[in-house]
């Protein structure tokens, strides 16, 4: 495993000990959590950006609601 993968492995296990209580599914790239208004979110994990949010207030439609990108590390320090 690369540096790159283990970062990523690192971001995605951190995230998915935050949500863990509302997570509905889970797949490579995605975590599907309810919130606590009932809403189906989304978190899913690419290369750009590294992780987008999604929320859906129906069963069918998803809108964005933010993006954060994940630097690689610089001396060992991971920049989120």
């Amino acid at each position: 495993m690369n540096t790159k993968d283990a970062e990523q492995l690192a971001v995605r296990s951190f995230i998915k000990d935050i949500v863990r209580d509302s997570i509905s599914e889970e797949t490579d790239n995605l975590i599907t959590i309810i919130n606590s208004a009932g809403r189906t979110v989304q978190i899913q994990f690419s290369s750009d950006p590294g992780i987008a949010k999604k929320e859906s207030p129906t069963t069918s439609h998803f809108f964005n609601l933010d993006a954060i990108e994940v630097f690689s590390t610089v001396a060992g320090k991971m920049f989120i």
